[in-house]
C-alpha cells in the first residue's frame, strides 16, 4: 500500500445551504406584499384563499396577453410558409383549389394556436409559482387515483363478483361461456364494398397537401 503525499494543504468546503419549503414560502409572501399589498381576510376567505384567487387573477391576465401576442406573430409566420407554398405550386403550374387553400391556412392556424396557448400556459405557471409557490394545474388535466374498494364493501353497494348475463339472473358458467364463443364463430361477417369515384377528393387532398405544403 503506498501513500502520496501532497504539496498543498487540504480545505474542507463547507456544507452548501439548502433551500427549505420554509424559505421558499417566505420568498413567495415577500414578493406577493410587493406586487399586491398585503394580503386581506375579508368575507371569510383566509389569507391563503385571498391570496391565491389574487395571484390567479394576475397569472390570467398575463396569460391571456401573451397568447394573442404569441398567436399574431405565429399566425403571421405560418401564412408566409402558405403563401410561399401556393407561389411555388402557381410556378409549377398546378391548379391551387379553394378548398386546399381553406384547409392549408386551417392546419397553420391550428399550429399557432398550440404554440401560443402552450407559452400562455408557462407564464400562468411561473406566475403563480413566484407567487403562491404552487402551479395553476387545471382540474381537467389533473390525474384522479384509483380507488380500491374491497369485496365486502362492494357487497354493501349492491355490487356481487359473480358475472351475469344482462338479459337474465343466471350465472354465466363455463360451458355458456364456450357456447357464447362457437355461436360467434359461426357469423361470417361481409365486408361492405366501398363506391369508388373517378374524381375523389379525399386522395386528392391528401396528395396535394403531403407534397407541397409538407404540413
Amino acid at each position: 500500500m503506498k501513500i502520496i503525499k501532497t504539496r498543498f494543504n487540504i480545505t474542507k468546503l463547507p456544507a452548501g445551504k439548502v433551500v427549505r419549503q420554509f424559505d421558499i414560502d417566505n420568498i413567495a409572501e415577500k414578493s406577493f406584499v410587493k406586487k399586491f399589498g398585503d394580503k386581506p381576510a375579508y368575507m371569510g376567505y383566509g389569507m391563503e384563499g385571498s391570496g391565491s384567487l389574487a395571484a390567479r387573477d394576475y397569472a390570467e391576465k398575463v396569460a391571456n396577453r401573451v397568447y394573442f401576442k404569441k398567436l399574431k406573430s405565429e399566425l403571421i409566420k405560418t401564412r408566409k410558409i402558405t403563401a410561399t407554398g401556393v407561389k411555388s405550386l402557381k410556378s409549377s403550374g398546378t391548379k391551387i383549389t379553394k378548398t386546399g387553400l381553406r384547409i392549408g391556412k386551417a392546419r397553420g392556424a391550428m399550429k399557432a394556436d398550440i404554440i401560443a396557448r402552450t407559452e400562455a400556459d408557462t407564464a400562468m405557471d411561473r406566475i403563480m409559482e413566484r407567487y403562491t409557490t404552487r402551479k395553476a394545474k387545471s382540474f381537467r388535466s389533473a390525474e384522479v387515483k384509483p380507488r380500491f374498494i374491497s369485496n365486502e364493501n362492494k357487497a354493501a353497494m349492491g355490487f356481487t363478483t359473480e358475472r351475469k348475463f344482462a338479459p337474465s339472473a343466471k350465472v354465466a358458467t363455463q360451458e355458456d361461456i364456450y357456447a357464447l364463443a362457437r355461436s360467434e364463430r359461426k357469423v361470417k361477417y361481409k365486408k361492405p364494398k366501398i363506391k369508388t369515384s373517378k374524381s375523389n377528393f379525399q386522395t386528392e387532398f391528401k396528395s396535394y397537401i403531403s407534397k407541397e405544403f409538407k404540413l
